[in-house]
């Protein structure tokens, strides 16, 4: 689900692939457009943690876990201003590893006498 916060932010990640920026020069586009949008959002977070927005978040749900986890990771977050290298999402290393994971259920019977008939009955 994307919110208007995540929306702006994957604007500049957008625009730094479509224009097919340099590090350096989506560093420079971080540090203009996503302070802001991180501050937003931490203070997003704090408030609905402690309450403030919407007191039906129960701090033992899932939901409560979550930002939890979020504000505890918060430091390890800012190193995406830090830089320009690394991507927000992994689509990228996703799509990479897929190939292998596939591989692996594909050879999983390759050994065994019924192993093609295995491989074929399980997919």
């Amino acid at each position: 689900m994307a919110t208007p916060f995540t929306e702006r932010w994957n604007g500049i990640e957008k625009a730094a692939r479509d224009d097919q920026l340099t590090t350096e020069a989506r560093h420079e586009l971080r540090l203009q457009g996503a302070p802001a949008i991180l501050q937003a959002i931490h203070e997003r977070l704090i408030a609905l943690e402690r309450g403030r927005i919407n007191s039906l978040i129960v701090p033992k749900g899932p939901l409560g876990k979550a930002i939890s986890y979020t504000l505890g990771q918060w430091t390890a977050s800012q190193r995406y201003l830090e830089e320009g290298v690394s991507e927000t999402d992994t689509n990228l290393v996703e799509n990479a590893i897929r190939l292998t994971c596939l591989g692996k259920k594909n050879r999983l019977f390759i050994w065994h006498p019924d192993g093609g008939v295995r491989r074929f009955t399980a997919s």
